[in-house]
């Protein structure tokens, strides 16, 4: 049981029928606005202004890295100079053992007796150590009986034989 529309009666609006209404106002014909044309001076502001600040953003993230690789080559540079210097240090205490060494061969007590016996010096005959006085303590001044009286006149001339 449809209507010839093909809505059955119960969903049809009971309000609409197939004639027009004309208690209700008519609409104005549909009709296609074609837009206005506008003035493009913000937008080409605003894609002025978003290169001017791409281009600066370009120019500090090149400037950064630049910067980077400068430091960079200051450090390698820095560590290539250590490394020389270093080599050089550890030349420098090699030949300094090489000397502590050499001196310590020449002041060894039966090199110094040879020596000295080339020279025509007599052997020691006892060996005595002197004691060891700390720097600390003062030494004694020794005491001059007559303070009144001169020295002995100064030797010149060597006795002669």
């Amino acid at each position: 049981m449809t209507s010839p529309t093909g809505t059955s009666p119960e969903r049809r609006d009971p309000g609409r029928s197939g004639a027009p209404d004309v208690t209700r106002p008519r609409r104005p014909p549909l009709r296609v606005v074609e837009p206005a044309r506008r003035v493009r001076r913000r937008p080409l502001r605003r894609v002025a202004g978003s290169r001017v600040l791409v281009a600066v953003a370009a120019a500090l993230v090149v400037g950064s890295l630049m910067s980077v690789v400068v430091a960079d080559t200051v450090v390698d540079q820095g560590q290539v100079r250590l490394s020389g210097i270093d080599a050089q240090i550890t030349a420098a205490q090699a030949e300094h053992g090489r000397l502590e060494l050499s001196i310590a061969e020449q002041v060894a007590p039966t090199r110094v007796v040879a020596v000295a016996t080339q020279l025509g010096m007599a052997p020691a005959g006892t060996i005595s150590e002197l004691p060891q006085v700390p720097l600390q303590v003062p030494l004694p001044v020794p005491a001059t009986g007559n303070a009144g009286a001169t020295s002995p006149p100064a030797v010149t001339d060597p006795p002669q034989r």
